[in-house]
């Protein structure tokens, strides 16, 4: 997920309805705006490995050794961040791809996105 898309990926994960999940410059606030779930309890409910691309502005709770890493692996589970520090929230879908940065950072954040499910995926019981 893109964005608040973090929030069905962690919601998904706390159902147990999906293997892994991912999310490019993840906004967990949204959860906490509109259905009352805190960043805590998302990160806490989550069952099965994710990977974090956040952004340069993104919170530092999604951010290498923040708060929702540590509380997610704290489960024994995966939590996999690569930190893109030049890019601004949003640059994946919305960001300028005549930027030379901006265009090697998305490449960048798929193929990250993409070998970690495939990784995650791979060898997982259908």
């Amino acid at each position: 997920g893109f964005c608040w898309g973090a929030y069905p990926v962690f919601a998904e994960s706390a159902s147990g309805r999906i293997q892994a999940g991912a999310s490019c410059h993840p906004s967990l606030k949204i959860g906490e705006m509109f259905f009352d779930h805190s960043v805590t309890e998302q990160a806490k409910a989550v069952t099965c490995p994710i990977l974090l691309c956040p952004a340069g502005n993104d919170p530092d709770n999604v951010k290498p050794n923040g708060d929702v890493q540590k509380l997610i692996q704290e489960k024994g589970i995966s939590c996999e961040i690569t930190e893109f520090p030049e890019m601004q929230h949003g640059w994946v879908p919305r960001g300028d791809a005549t930027n030379e940065a901006v265009a090697r950072d998305v490449k960048k954040s798929i193929e990250v996105v993409c070998n970690f499910f495939k990784e995650k995926l791979t060898n997982a019981s259908m």
